[in-house]
Parts: C-alpha cells; structure tokens; sequence
C-alpha cells in the first residue's frame, strides 16, 4: 500500500477491517461506487486471487448485471455478488450524508455447502480454466450459513458508519466530478469551515470558482487571472501555501490581509503535472487539522484532479 493510502487509512478504520478480516477468514476490501479497488483483497489468502481473475466471473464494475441481487433476509441492506462457481460477494455501502460513497465488500465465500470437487473440475472445464488451481482456491474459501454472513455484514456495516465514511468520502469523487461535494468531504476531513474550488477554464488563463462553503456564494462564477492572487500564484507555480495567520513568503505576504483567519492551505489541483484548478481552505478557529492531515488532503486532491481530467469538466 502506497504511502498516501497508509496516511488515509492509519488507525483504527482500516486497521480495524483487517482484524476483522483475519478474525473471520473472509476477504474484506474497499470498492470506488464506480468499482474500482480503492484498497485491494488479500490476494494470498481467503480466495483473494479468485477475485483478482476475471475468468472467475466476478467483476465489481458490472454491478448492475443479472450476478446482482438483494439478500431479503439480510434485511435488504447489502447487495449480492454471485460468480459462474456459486462463490458470493456481499456488498455494505458506505454513505455520506444520505449519499452512496463506495462499498466495503466481504467474500468469496461459500453459502451453506460447498460442492464436489469433480463438479469443480467439470466447471472448470466448461469455462477452460485451470482445474487444480480453481480447487486449490476454493478449499481457502470459508462455507459459512446465512446466520453467519449476517451477522459478519452486520459487523462490517458498524465498523463502515463508525470508521470508514470519513476516510472515503473524497474518494467517492473519483467516479462523480462533484466540486461542492468535493469541497464539503475536505472541510469535514480538515475540521474547517470556509473553502472555495476553482477550476481552471479551456483557455488555461483563468481560474473560475465553482464552488464556496462558509462563503458569500455570489463569488460563483468569478474569475481570478493565473499567477494573480494567492490562488493565482498557486496554480501558476504548482505550489501549495499553508498559512498560519500570516506568511513570510514574499510572494504572497502582502497578498494575505484577513488577520481573523488562523490557518489556511492554498493547494493546486494537479494531475499528471497539468493544474486543473485550485482548492483553498481556511478557518478562523483553532482546531483544525488541516496539518495533521496534509497527507491525506494531498491525496484526496489528487483523485480529485484525476476524475476532473478523465471527465472534461466543462467551464
């Protein structure tokens, strides 16, 4: 795992899955809405390289293929991922504010009974695929009954609410450009209450600012010239500001005249070397944790420009 995800993960949400991982010999890992893997299986235990092979039929970004279902007995929460071996994946979404967000999925594992292993070959077979190695996996994959996964969703589903939202909220926007919810996700994350996103316009000479949190929302709309202003020299120079209360970088110094702010972070939005736009953040108290979570501010933004890029926003 990447640095940056480590710094996105320390403690006890994604440290916490993965005791309940081992405690329960089942894979857990982390899907995008969009499903792509956010934080990988296992892929030496727990069936985690049935997972990694497409031939196996389980293909997280086909969510909304026939393998989908509801388990009415779960209570209708989670979805159902069913693959060509009767092996299940089960689905606990993860909100923000009412909003889908991504998933935690739980599996492969086995519901009540697992088969022979002559059928295993013969499907095997049918799909040409490598008997053996289609056994030896399935005898690493828990048989557990419908008491059991309920109650393992139910525990996941609790350590999602308590742990993980947080911790993926700006991630969601990798599959959703979505500048305000970008911007409501990193002020929860920095413990701040004013922000804006700028987004840079076709011609490349103009940030325009696309959304504002703890702002006058008339400045929507304005434009601020590359390489003016503190958002302006950010972008230009690919260079994020934290500041606190003042600046002594003379590029900016006499730029920042809002002496009731305590802390504010300036950060372009670059992916691949290209600025798309510019994130400012800032807050008159002071119990942010805009430092303590730089790292993590970091990355968030850089999904964030990523999706912007592969999307085309439009100015």
């Amino acid at each position: 795992m990447k640095r940056k995800q480590d710094s996105i993960f320390k403690g006890k949400s994604w440290n916490i899955l993965c005791k309940v991982r081992d405690a329960i010999k089942v894979n857990v890992f982390i899907a995008g809405i969009g499903g792509n893997t956010i934080i990988p299986p296992e892929s030496r235990r727990y069936g985690g390289s049935i997972l990694a092979d497409p031939a196996m039929g389980f293909d997280l970004r086909n969510v909304g293929g026939d393998s989908l279902s509801v388990r009415s007995q779960f209570g209708g929460k989670y979805f159902e991922l069913k693959n060509r071996f009767n092996l299940h994946c089960f689905g606990v979404p993860v909100f923000i504010d009412d909003l889908i967000i991504g998933n935690i999925i739980v599996g492969p594992i086995m519901m009540n009974k697992r088969l022979s292993s002559e059928k295993y070959v013969l499907m095997a077979r049918e799909h040409g695929l490598d008997a053996g190695v289609l056994i030896n996996n399935i005898h690493d994959i828990r048989v557990v009954s419908n008491v059991d996964a309920s109650s393992m969703l139910g525990l996941v589903h609790e350590i999602a609410v308590n742990n993980v939202a947080m911790a993926m909220s700006a991630m969601s926007k990798e599959i959703d450009v979505n500048f305000k919810g970008f911007l409501k996700s990193i002020l929860k994350f920095a413990n701040v209450e004013c922000g804006s996103v700028m987004a840079i316009d076709r011609g490349g000479k103009n940030l325009i600012v696309k959304a504002v949190e703890g702002m006058d929302k008339d400045i929507v709309g304005q434009r601020i010239e590359m390489g003016k202003g503190i958002s302006g020299i950010a972008a230009k120079e690919k260079e994020s500001f934290l500041i606190e209360s003042k600046s002594d970088d003379n590029r900016i110094a006499h730029l920042f005249k809002r002496t009731d702010i305590r802390r504010s972070l300036v950060l372009p939005l670059v992916d691949d070397k290209r600025v798309c736009g510019v994130l400012n953040i800032h807050t008159k108290k002071s119990s942010d944790s805009i430092s303590a979570n730089l790292d993590s501010i970091n990355y968030f933004s850089e999904l964030f420009a990523k999706s912007a890029q592969k999307n085309c926003i439009k100015q």
